[in-house]
């Protein structure tokens, strides 16, 4: 069920504009989904979620700071811009339709 979740996730996530998903999106995994929207900060999309929406999310580079920067393009850290992504958890507690307004949640914080 949870690896249905995690695809249905996915698949919805690629749907909106200037979405870029970290990670092999094929391999199994524990349904942390790691992402960013261009334009975005992930912080203050992270802080809007969780204050104006309810929904748990986590920002940052997470323990893969060098290799956070890889994946976002950072040559060098710049003290005074925060590197990150939003990272969401899938879990085998929701249903498709709590993926579907976790979408919806998303899209209207954008």
């Amino acid at each position: 069920q949870k690896e249905k979740l995690k695809t249905i996730f996915l698949n919805e996530l690629k749907k909106i504009a200037k979405c870029e998903i970290y990670g092999n999106q094929e391999a199994l995994n524990i349904g942390i989904i790691s992402f960013n929207i261009k334009g975005i900060n992930p912080y203050d999309l992270c802080s809007k979620l969780s204050t104006k929406k309810n929904v748990q999310t986590r920002a940052g580079c997470s323990c893969a700071g060098p290799y956070g920067h890889y994946l976002l393009g950072i040559d060098e850290m710049d003290i005074d811009n925060k590197a990150g992504w939003i990272r969401m958890s899938i879990h085998v507690s929701q249903k498709e339709e709590d993926i579907h307004n976790l979408i919806k949640v998303i899209k209207a914080s954008i």
